[in-house]
């Protein structure tokens, strides 16, 4: 059933033209499930955290939002949704994104919402999950988080520049989900 979710998954992410491995089939072993996947080059947190290849932060976190468009600006969720860590997310010398994490699937499958395997079966887990990976907002914050884990608060900056080529709809509704973070530590310390 998990071979049929993820293979599901990579052809929803297809259709809403999210960019993906020019090839990737997945085995079943003997109930070992092995994903083979084109080259993708570097991940994006790595590239974030080290540097590295000839992309900036800022590039990166332009490319991630930019193919990630067709799910953040759905009105409503259309049953396909990501994981914006910047990890998922691979740059090759020629400048091409790929969203590679397709495990666990984050799809509409036969009327439940998947988002993690296993799949959670509490009622608040699932609801915490929906708002997680079904919302812009929840999408967005991931990709926040991660890029600031990935640089401590110099990464503000990386994310409202990367953020300013969208236009201004798409950044009012970006403000009014994620307020201004401090500039420095000591600002923190002043708001707590």
């Amino acid at each position: 059933l998990l071979a049929t979710q993820i293979r599901g998954y990579y052809e929803a992410l297809k259709r809403f033209e999210i960019p993906v491995p020019a090839s990737y089939t997945l085995v079943d072993d003997d109930g070992h499930l092995v994903e083979c996947a084109s080259d993708c080059g570097l991940d994006g947190y790595t590239i974030l955290r080290q540097g590295g290849g000839p992309f900036s932060g800022v590039e990166v976190v332009q490319a991630i939002t930019r193919a990630a468009l067709p799910i953040l600006l759905q009105r409503e969720m259309w049953g396909v949704s990501l994981d914006l860590h910047p990890a998922n997310w691979c740059f090759d010398a020629t400048g091409r994104t790929a969203y590679v994490d397709f495990h666990p699937p984050r799809y509409l499958f036969e009327g439940e919402y998947l988002v993690g395997f296993p799949q959670p079966i509490d009622p608040q887990d699932l609801e915490y999950c929906h708002k997680r990976y079904f919302s812009a907002a929840g999408l967005l914050r991931m990709l926040r988080f991660n890029i600031i884990r990935a640089g401590g608060l110099r990464m503000n900056e990386v994310l409202t520049h990367a953020l300013t080529e969208y236009p201004s709809t798409v950044q009012e509704f970006i403000s009014s989900q994620f307020p201004p973070l401090p500039s420095s530590v000591g600002e923190v310390s002043d708001r707590l």
